[in-house]
């Protein structure tokens, strides 16, 4: 004989095999589920988006497939990859959404799959299309006078983008998520002091430049 359960996307039937064995006062039943069938692996998540929010963090999201479902998420420097246990980061989720900060820069791809259990047994539908992440740099210097001294609290901007930041104590400053491959053009200001303008090159594939000296007089 055999029963069936619902488990919320979709009705799985086990088959149960029933043995009995005489004992001196009676039956002793033994059951045992031995397979399941009629499952079907999960759809592929669709409208997956990919977002990077700094040099550190990316962000992704995806259309939820629906109660009693959970999703992985595969990440690969390289754009053909084929998930595995090998780039997993990140599994048992049950949420349309994940915050990836183990990263760095360079660019990446990232895919999400689903997977439901029935009983003891796992399905995991095909994953998504690859999505990817351009890579950014980091700029970071020291702001300093004519005469040597380093100046705190001087707004370091890059002209024609949203990026901006301020000297520390120390007069250093750090500029985060840029796009590579680009030439930026400083923007140095600080109340009592005259706009200075300075050029970096950020070449292809360069990751970060450092040790970058703006001089305000």
């Amino acid at each position: 004989w055999s029963d069936s359960m619902d488990v919320g996307w979709q009705s799985t039937r086990f088959v149960r095999v029933t043995a009995w064995a005489r004992l001196i006062k009676g039956y002793q039943i033994s059951l045992e589920e031995i397979e399941v069938f009629g499952a079907q692996k999960p759809a592929t998540p669709q409208n997956v988006n990919v977002e990077r929010l700094s040099s550190s963090k990316v962000e992704i999201s995806w259309e939820d497939l629906g109660e009693g479902y959970s999703y992985r998420i595969y990440r690969s420097t390289s754009q053909d990859f084929i998930p595995s246990t090998d780039n997993l980061i990140a599994s048992n989720l049950t949420e349309s959404f994940f915050s990836d900060d183990q990263i760095d820069g360079l660019e990446y791809y990232y895919r999400v799959a689903a997977f439901v259990m029935a009983g003891e047994i796992e399905f995991e539908g095909e994953a998504s299309e690859v999505e990817a992440v351009a890579p950014v740099a980091m700029v970071r210097g020291v702001v300093i006078d004519e005469a040597g001294l380093v100046l705190s609290s001087c707004k370091v901007s890059i002209a024609d983008i949203n990026v901006t930041t301020m000297t520390n104590s120390e007069g250093i400053y750090i500029l985060d998520n840029i796009l590579v491959g680009m030439q930026l053009q400083l923007r140095i200001s600080k109340t009592g002091y005259y706009p200075a303008y300075q050029t970096v090159l950020l070449a292809p594939g360069q990751q970060e430049v450092w040790d970058v000296t703006l001089i305000l007089d």
